[in-house]
């Protein structure tokens, strides 16, 4: 690894932390080689370094970000990733100017047709990266400047295998702070190793051993036009029809006039998102017809079933068959 190029994050000390090149690090070593100098590997490839009380970590981190059409968001997202040592794009083909602009930060490129595989996406990903540790962030999210610096200092000698993030949505110009969206948190950055994204609709990953969290955040910055927004709730309000049906759960006229409503509530109610005003009622609105959407395409696959007319398996372009 000292022989690689690149950036790295080196602490000197209990409490200064500095990201240095690589060849320099490489030539400091060899000016203490001549003194008494402890030089190790750790299983995870990072290399320690003591002279004289004090500590040299070397970590790569590596940041993936999934795109397809993002040219509105990626270059806000990309910025806030430029400390990282690699960054990854797996692009899912797209039509717009979305891999122009990530050639401006040197980013390593894929291209790699989704498939409705969210996970088997974000896999492909770690089977690329090169870091000890791996950071995912959405195309049109941000990486505060507080939790980049909270990242480089946590993860020196970390005993956990990965981190939760929390996160901030920021809807049509207004920060939601209740609501819904305000408890998110999602593990974003681990060991390269340390575990495998799983599931289609909300995709998670599944760290072995212990998960920290930051204080930091990551803002997200999705649906700035209400007519994208309802698309992907169409979009989505499939999967988890699917999700749903593959898991047994079943639906019916009462949960279709009520689950709806009690969305609503919560959202609205119980999570305070009457605080955030008129953007807080149209996102709660909305969730509940995400709701509404889910149990009767749910329903409707029900019935296709029950009548032997199975349907094709579920892409893209068959959301609108429920």
């Amino acid at each position: 690894m000292l022989s690689m190029g690149g950036r790295c994050r080196v602490k000197c000390g209990p409490t200064r932390t500095r990201t240095w090149d690589l060849c320099n690090v490489n030539a400091m070593l060899y000016r203490l080689s001549h003194e008494p100098l402890y030089l190790y590997f750790t299983s995870l490839g990072v290399v320690e370094s003591r002279y004289n009380g004090s500590l040299f970590l070397l970590i790569m981190i590596t940041a993936i970000v999934l795109a397809k059409n993002e040219e509105k968001n990626i270059e806000r997202c990309l910025k806030s990733l430029k400390w990282c040592d690699e960054t990854i794009v797996i692009d899912d083909f797209s039509s717009d100017r979305t891999l122009e602009i990530a050639k401006k930060f040197n980013a390593t490129i894929y291209q790699r047709i989704l498939e409705n595989d969210f996970s088997s996406q974000r896999n492909f990903g770690l089977s690329r990266a090169k870091g000890d540790w791996v950071l995912f962030v959405d195309a049109d999210e941000v990486v505060e400047s507080s939790l980049k610096d909270e990242i480089s200092s946590k993860i020196l000698a970390s005993p956990f295998e990965g981190f939760c993030i929390k996160r901030k949505d920021f809807m049509w110009g207004k920060e939601l702070k209740f609501g819904e969206t305000a408890s998110l948190k999602f593990v974003r950055l681990a060991r390269r190793d340390a575990g495998k994204w799983i599931g289609i609709v909300h995709e998670e990953w599944k760290i072995r051993g212990k998960v920290g969290e930051f204080d930091g955040f990551i803002e997200h910055y999705p649906h700035q036009i209400l007519g994208e927004f309802i698309k992907e709730i169409d979009y989505y309000s499939t999967w988890h029809a699917k999700s749903k049906f593959d898991k047994g759960e079943r639906s019916s006229l009462v949960k279709i006039l009520v689950m709806p409503k009690a969305k609503f509530f919560q959202n609205w109610i119980i999570r305070g998102g009457f605080r955030d005003g008129t953007e807080g009622f149209l996102v709660s609105i909305l969730m509940s017809f995400h709701s509404f959407l889910a149990w009767s395409k749910l329903w409707l696959l029900e019935r296709k079933v029950s009548r032997g007319l199975r349907q094709v398996p579920l892409t893209h372009d068959t959301c609108s068959a429920f």
